[in-house]
This record gives C-alpha cells, structure tokens and sequence, in this order.
C-alpha cells in the first residue's frame, strides 16, 4: 500500500478475495497505522483471516539497522513465525 489514506480498497478486496488472508508488515505502532486501517475495511466489507505485524506498543531506540529490525520482530525468522499462526495458512 503506498498510502493508509486514501486506501486502496479496490486492491484490497481483490487481495482478501483471492487469497482469504491478509498479512501487513509496518515499521509502525500496530495501532493507528496500516494494519488497522485494513482491519477496519475488512471487518465491514470483505472479512478474512488477518495478521498485523508491527511494533507491539513501545517506545523507539537507537541503533543499527539489522539490531533494531531483530529488536522490533521484522527479522525474516520472527516475521515467517507469525505468519504462520494465521489461521488457514497456505504455503506454497
């Protein structure tokens, strides 16, 4: 999404059609960014398993990327792992 307002829903809906589960990743607050604006739209218009991956409700630090990235769980490992609690996923 290159934007939370205006979202694009038409992508969206084509998007949770198709596959029945959405996933957003945000180096974010999970709260009041894309996750839950997409949420919002789902729960209301077309509603499918949903997993928001974001920073869980702390505060910003300093450090180097690769450090921060493991720190806030947006290493690939941590990411995959949640995932995969989607219910119904389906890996290729």
């Amino acid at each position: 999404m290159p934007s939370i307002k205006p979202l694009d829903t038409k992508v969206l809906q084509s998007a949770a059609i198709e596959t029945k589960q959405i996933v957003t990743i945000e180096e974010h607050q999970e709260a009041g960014g894309l996750g839950s604006a997409v949420a919002e739209w789902l729960i209301q218009n077309q509603p499918v398993s949903m997993k928001i991956i974001g920073v869980k409700d702390r505060f910003g630090h300093s450090g180097q990327a690769e450090e921060l990235m493991d720190a806030y769980g947006f290493s690939i490992e941590q990411m995959t792992r949640e995932i995969l609690t989607l219910p119904g996923i389906q890996l290729p």
